[in-house]
């Protein structure tokens, strides 16, 4: 029975719909009445679960109602008390700052702490901003100067990361090295003194991309400065240099504990990089995709050696292309010429991504640069059409591209399929991952392709953060679809079968009659 109009014969209980975004609490130590990590059932000294709730109604703390800024004010706690905090959903369905990172704070004289959230994203490139990855439900502080006052008692404030060495420190990610201090003196790239933004600022970094973070007084522990701003941990904050000469600034704002890197020469594009170990990772001529033309940038570059490869576009210190990971591709021949096209244009076709997605061709043929020999839907409604949630191994559920319906034309890359739901959910995250032919690697991970996500598309090693959802009732059919060309996904949802969504495709697939530059089709 093909899996397009598989009918599946067991009834599953469904998951229902994802939780809400709200209530939102402040959990953490009872020290600093944070009421124990639970959030939504701990209680400060003296009152009740609910006290802990982040408010925007103007009462309890919140200054302004309805102004996305959330707060609630908890008194009677003992001055000088130090704990660590978060904000979470009831059961930590979701937390800012994510996983087990917190931040600190020591109670103030007043025994007195308003704890806030900010739901606004700030845009100022300031790390971390509300909805970011670590720190989805907002950008949360409290009105105490615990980081101002710590920065400013620290006997160092010092730059460490992958580039220490390159700039004449002692060793990479060294904690001990104080050779890049920021300084909040009005000097050396700091504008105003005193002001709680500390700075540094310097040239001399060899073109490319680099990770670091902040530390106090030579030590990472216990808090550090990150991309979940001062906390007991975070990610690696990031840079980019484009030549030698290049003024990089490092700002990190003590009274919310962000952090600011700006290069004018790599700010973010265009122009646009194409890096690939196929030919090089840096930020150069030698990888510029040139000015775009129909709001397409391309370029092709020569593959010295057949083999698998991948390539990510970057536009300085901005966004890479995918978002979480690099657009695979194979060559096949000795000095195979590639065109490697980033697309910026938005497409109203109802695929994600809808638009700045990266796809590699052949320039000869312009035939996709992989094969694959099966696709399958995965996600957390699998359950629901007699699966396991997030199972790639269901073969039941695999779509193809063999022409047969919903799949139109065999061969195109673009796989499509149908599978009946036996009960109803709504919010159902979805992606797609695939297994390009004969490719061993695919044997052994079956995440190591990966489709979906409005900031991604096609991906190797990515893991496509930003799912897409969907919505069935009872014995609705689901009909998926990925161009496996360009990663870009859809879906199309009906009491019966519905046709498969077919993708909008650039004329960059199409090869040129007469003069080698598709380009000359976008005219």
């Amino acid at each position: 029975m093909s899996s397009k109009s598989l009918i599946l014969a067991a009834m599953v209980v469904g998951l229902g719909s994802v939780a809400s975004a709200q209530p939102w609490y402040i959990t953490g130590d009872t020290s600093i009445g944070a009421g124990g990590f639970s959030p939504g059932t701990g209680a400060p000294p003296g009152g009740v679960a609910d006290d802990l709730r982040l408010r925007d109604d103007g009462t309890q703390g919140d200054a302004v109602a309805s102004d996305g800024i959330y707060s609630v004010q908890v008194s009677g706690l003992t001055p000088a008390n130090t704990g660590s905090w978060k904000v979470a959903t009831v059961g930590f369905g979701a937390v800012t700052p994510t996983g087990t990172d917190n931040y600190v704070l020591t109670v103030p004289g007043s025994g007195t702490v308003t704890y806030f959230l900010d739901t606004n994203p700030q845009n100022d490139d300031y790390v971390p901003d509300a909805g970011s990855s670590n720190t989805p439900l907002g950008l949360a502080y409290t009105d105490t100067t615990t980081i101002f006052d710590r920065v400013s008692a620290a006997t160092t404030l010092s730059l460490v990361g992958d580039m220490q060495t390159e700039l004449g420190g002692a060793g990479d990610w060294d904690a001990s090295d104080t050779s890049l201090l920021l300084n909040d003196n009005g000097t050396g790239g700091d504008t105003t003194a005193s002001d709680g933004i500390w700075t540094i600022q310097f040239t001399g970094l060899a073109p490319g991309g680099y990770n670091y973070k902040i530390v106090l007084d030579g030590a990472f522990g216990p808090q550090e400065i990150g991309t979940a701003g001062f906390a007991t941990g975070g990610g690696n904050l990031a840079m980019s240099s484009l030549d030698l000469s290049d003024t990089i600034t490092v700002e990190f704002d003590s009274t919310l504990g962000r952090t600011k890197t700006t290069n004018p020469s790599a700010a973010p594009g265009p122009p646009f990089y194409a890096q690939s170990s196929a030919w090089s990772t840096g930020f150069s001529a030698a990888e510029d995709l040139g000015a775009a033309v129909g709001n397409v940038y391309s370029r092709v570059f020569s593959v010295a050696a057949a083999g698998d490869y991948s390539v990510r576009v970057r536009q300085g210190l901005g966004r890479a292309f995918p978002d979480s990971g690099d657009y695979p591709f194979t060559t096949t021949v000795p000095n195979q010429d590639v065109l490697v096209v980033f697309d910026r244009n938005s497409y109203g076709d109802g695929f994600l991504p809808a638009s700045d997605f990266v796809v590699v061709l052949d320039d000869a043929t312009r035939a996709p640069l992989n094969t694959f020999d099966k696709v399958q839907p995965v996600g957390d409604w699998q359950d629901d059409f007699g699966g396991g949630e997030w199972d790639p191994s269901n073969a039941l559920m695999d779509i193809e591209d063999d022409g047969v319906s919903p799949d139109t034309t065999s061969g195109d890359a673009i796989f499509a399929g149908t599978l009946q739901a036996f009960s109803g959910a709504a919010g159902q995250n979805w992606k797609a991952v695939g297994h390009r032919l004969g490719n061993v690697d695919d044997d052994n991970d079956a995440w190591n392709i990966q489709f979906g996500g409005a900031l991604d598309g096609l991906t190797a090693g990515g893991n496509n953060g930003n799912d897409n959802t969907m919505t069935y009732s009872a014995n609705d059919f689901v009909t998926f679809a990925v161009d496996s060309a360009t990663g870009r996904i859809d879906l199309a949802v009906g009491a019966v079968a519905p046709a498969a969504p077919v993708p909008t495709r650039g004329s960059y697939f199409s090869v040129p009659s007469s003069v080698d530059d598709w380009m000359m089709l976008e005219n």
